[in-house]
């Protein structure tokens, strides 16, 4: 065997050649890339890992300020979504202001609401509770799109005076304990 190694990224590998190591790394990635590619692409996921690990801790710990008149709703939606989630939701209760129900009516277990905006009375859309589960639908769809509430229910929460998100509008990958979940059920932290 040859003496000597390798340097890659300014580090001596000892007993080491490309080629040897391209041959290994062959074996279990299959993969055109050499080893110089490889540590870069291990370097870039070592990067969106510590990228992941900042926002959790920023989700966590982080207390974003309120800026609606929906306080107790606000804080609601911030204590549950992740911090960029919380971000999405925030415009959605800012345009929940413009929003007003202008009609309601019962049909069996489920309240239909029609909700418009004031300055276009026209342009509406249709909210459906079941008030027996909390659950929620709109004409718009958006929440089973984007799995985050859009304006129109927002409006039906604040009109019924709930202050809390209910659970069925809040996915579980969204929420702050996910990777929590996550970790116990397999084992490592």
């Amino acid at each position: 065997m040859k003496k000597g190694g390798i340097i890659v990224e300014g580090k001596f590998f000892a007993g080491f050649w490309t080629t040897s190591i391209n041959s290994i790394i062959a074996k279990y990635v299959n993969s055109r890339y050499n080893l110089v590619e490889f540590i870069h692409f291990n370097r870039c996921f070592n990067h969106i890992r510590w990228k992941e690990v900042q926002a959790d801790l920023a989700s966590m710990n982080g207390r974003p300020s309120m800026q609606t008149c929906f306080q107790q709703l606000e804080r609601s939606a911030a204590n549950v979504y992740t911090l960029s989630i919380f971000h999405m939701f925030q415009p959605i209760l800012v345009r929940a202001t413009s929003m007003k129900v202008i009609n309601m009516r019962q049909t069996g277990s489920y309240v239909i609401y029609s909700i418009g905006l004031d300055r276009t009375p026209n342009e509406m859309w249709h909210v459906f509770c079941c008030d027996i589960e909390m659950e929620f639908n709109c004409s718009c769809m958006r929440m089973e799109s984007f799995g985050i509430p859009c304006e129109h229910i927002v409006c039906v929460l604040v009109h019924e005076d709930i202050e809390e998100l209910p659970r069925s509008l809040v996915l579980p990958q969204w929420t702050k304990t996910t990777k929590v979940g996550l970790q116990n059920a397999v084992g490592f932290h």
